[in-house]
């Protein structure tokens, strides 16, 4: 049996595609073990200036809470990327790790998501998190982007995909779905993995992680609503 749908929810720069099989305990590890590493790691490095170093301490949290990492990438593109947007960039990584079957569900979802306006709650938090501008003297702009997809199925599973770049190009509140100028690119990295978060560990952190964020879990997850297509 095979997920049929998703549910969204913004985490940090993150975008949580969470299977409805998931069980409400699972889809709760899912967003606090994610929510934690993040605070983590943003705590320590600047998530856009310091981006190498972030990452790091982001999966080291991973790491320390139970997350069992099966494969994992990196690829860092000097050359000019083909034209596309940040959220096709993610995807085209992402699905490329998911059973083909889920693939019709997801698409379905990211197409909501596409639909979303600039000025949408979770969108505006989104910017907020995951895109600055860079203005130096005598210095062509720069805007940084840093944004995750991760997609959660039940057993806490989770393939994530995430793009760190740098581009000269402007980016405007349509900025996840903004067509991408090669030329214009200075720095791209792709990540990705595979894991599994492993209950022997986590249900030793559990209670004392949920203490912790319960008074600041509102500020950081967003359920994103999509309105349904009309028949």
């Amino acid at each position: 049996m095979h997920t049929q749908a998703f549910s969204l929810v913004l985490s940090g720069n993150c975008l949580l595609l969470l299977s409805t099989d998931l069980d409400e305990r699972e889809r709760q590890d899912a967003i606090d073990a994610q929510l934690f590493a993040w605070l983590n790691a943003s705590a320590e490095y600047l998530l856009l200036d310091e981006n190498n170093q972030w990452q790091g301490t982001y999966m080291d949290r991973h790491a320390g809470l139970g997350w069992v990492v099966s494969a994992a990438a990196e690829k860092i593109t000097l050359e000019k990327a083909v034209p596309n947007t940040p959220l096709a960039i993610a995807w085209h990584e992402l699905s490329a790790m998911l059973n083909a079957q889920m693939l019709p569900a997801l698409n379905n979802t990211l197409k909501k998501v596409q639909a979303l306006p600039a000025a949408h709650p979770a969108m505006q938090v989104l910017g907020t998190e995951a895109l600055e501008r860079v203005q130096a003297p005598c210095v062509k702009p720069v805007t940084r982007l840093a944004f995750e997809l991760r997609v959660v199925l039940p057993g806490v599973r989770v393939v994530s995909s995430s793009i760190f770049l740098e581009t000269n190009q402007p980016l405007d509140g349509q900025w996840l779905t903004q067509e991408l100028k090669a030329e214009e690119i200075n720095r791209q990295v792709k990540r990705s993995f595979v894991g599994e978060l492993f209950p022997g560990v986590f249900s030793g952190v559990r209670a004392l992680l949920e203490k912790r964020l319960e008074m600041i879990r509102s500020q950081y997850v967003i359920p994103v609503s999509v309105r349904e297509d009309r028949k």
